[in-house]
């Protein structure tokens, strides 16, 4: 898929003064992980992408760093393709967006609150310009179009208040910005050590839960590795990564069978460690 920074549909419809474009649906699917484990904050995203009924694996990147102890995941809605008489004429694509953004950040100096701040700034520019498009074809009394949102979700340690932590921020289409904090290590500490973002029900119920149905999934070795991350019991890097890579796994072989997620996801995994220096790339 090209990545297109613009909105060229937007201006060809203003141009012509009439809705003369169709706006497929929403690009889907994604599965965000962290793990708090000692003294580190490790974030996970797969990279496939759903677009409409085409599935495009190896596709997209998910999670990007923004800062030295900072990074970024979007999932929600991706984007759309936007057809002229069964032709594309331009699309949109967030995670090509959110990269390019938390490319320039990780360039320009400051504390990290103001790179969060400036990373929502530029992002909400870019999404304002995507509801423009969308108001556009809900004037068409035919149109069908949902936006089901996006959220970015910045995962790090911040130095001036000395806590790691997962702040998400959920944009749709009022442009009204929903702020969750999921996780807090520090002076507060709350949430729990293990955080879900996107399809999250399977491994909700696998790791919270003890659904019968669910039972064949938890091995004695599953059942020991989860008590150790949920009490925080320090483990090393390579089971923390081993652990992360196995939910992957287990969310993309039964996920869809279970009727809660879909399991869109597919490899390459891609898994961030974060500490209190620095952010590193540990798969």
């Amino acid at each position: 898929m090209t990545n297109i920074r613009g909105f060229w549909p937007l201006t060809k419809a203003n141009t012509l003064g009439i809705i003369v474009f169709q706006i497929c649906p929403s690009l889907m699917a994604s599965l965000v992980i962290s793990i708090f484990n000692n003294n580190g904050l490790y974030v996970g995203s797969d990279s496939q992408i759903e677009l409409g009924s085409t599935v495009l694996t190896n596709s997209a990147k998910k999670l990007f760093p923004i800062a030295d102890a900072c990074c970024v995941s979007i999932t929600g809605g991706f984007g759309r393709m936007f057809m002229m008489n069964g032709h594309e004429i331009g699309h949109i694509f967030f995670p090509a967006i959110i990269e390019r953004i938390s490319n320039n950040s990780c360039l320009i100096d400051g504390p990290l609150e103001f790179k969060i701040n400036k990373v929502l700034a530029d992002f909400g520019a870019e999404y304002t310009n995507y509801t423009k498009v969308l108001s556009l074809e809900r004037k068409n009394p035919n149109s069908r179009i949902d936006d089901e949102g996006i959220r970015l979700t910045f995962w790090g340690y911040d130095a001036s208040s000395a806590k790691f932590f997962g702040r998400s921020y959920f944009f749709l289409s009022t442009n009204q910005i929903t702020l969750d904090t999921p996780f807090e290590r520090g002076v507060t500490n709350f949430g729990s050590t293990v955080t879900l973002q996107g399809e999250i029900y399977f491994l909700s119920g696998l790791i919270y839960t003890k659904d019968a149905p669910l039972t064949e999934f938890r091995t004695a070795e599953f059942k020991a590795r989860t008590e150790d991350v949920l009490a925080e019991h320090a483990l090393p890097e390579k089971q923390l990564v081993a652990y992360m890579l196995g939910l992957f796994e287990l969310h993309k072989q039964y996920a869809a069978k279970f009727g809660s997620d879909k399991g869109l996801i597919s490899p390459p995994y891609t898994i961030y460690k974060i500490t209190k220096e620095h952010i590193a790339r540990v798969h």
